[in-house]
């Protein structure tokens, strides 16, 4: 939920320089660990797994975010 109020804010917002006006997206990958007592619980795994949602959730459309699921590798919301 709360990347997807960021992504939502992101989206709805004027940036501006001195010279123009810039509407951008942000696409964002999720990943947890759940239960929190996974054993062998590597860091290096969970940034590769959210880092597989980011690269689904920039796949074609882009501006959204996609969790990691194990058993699918990611969700896109």
């Amino acid at each position: 939920m709360v990347a997807e109020k960021l992504r939502t804010a992101i989206e709805g917002a004027i940036f501006s320089d001195q010279n123009n006006e810039y509407n951008i997206t942000a696409s964002f990958g999720l990943a947890s660990v759940y239960p929190a007592t996974v054993d062998n619980f590597k860091t290096s795994d969970l940034i590769k797994q959210a880092d597989m949602a980011l690269y689904e959730a920039k796949k074609g459309v882009r501006n959204r975010v996609a969790i990691y699921s194990p058993k699918k590798k990611w969700f896109a919301l």
